[in-house]
């Protein structure tokens, strides 16, 4: 498994273009934090999160105190925004779930997604 630290981030997560903020890739039983910036989860919000894809659906997102409406829901992510931030969560088929917060109209969402999708992948060689 890679390890995920300082270096890993900024070349697979924060590029210069991103404008990504905070990011975390939840998988049990850790949540494996890339980067702490401005961006707390509580154990009830992770437990939240992961079943966000089935049970809470159409509920809107509460996170760090914010609740973020959304914008965009597929199988296997949901985007999400309040005020000028936005949120993404992207689901694999192994059950682990990234989360990004992002600067709201910073960065196109499938943009965000696919660098969610690539660290999930590098974190799992």
């Amino acid at each position: 498994m890679v390890a995920i630290n300082e270096e890993f981030i900024k070349k697979n997560i924060l590029d210069e273009n991103a404008n990504i903020f905070g990011a975390c890739i939840i998988g049990a039983p850790e949540c494996m934090v890339l980067s702490k910036l401005n961006f707390e989860i509580s154990n009830e919000e992770v437990k939240r999160l992961t079943e966000v894809f089935t049970l809470f659906r159409e509920n809107p997102l509460v996170i760090g105190g914010k609740i973020y409406t959304r914008t965009k829901t597929t199988s296997s992510y949901i985007l999400a925004k309040n005020d000028t931030t936005g949120i993404a969560l992207f689901q694999n088929n192994m059950g682990l779930i990234a989360v990004a917060k992002f600067l709201d109209n910073s960065i196109e969402p499938e943009r965000l997604l696919k660098i969610l999708q690539s660290a999930i992948l590098k974190a799992l060689l």
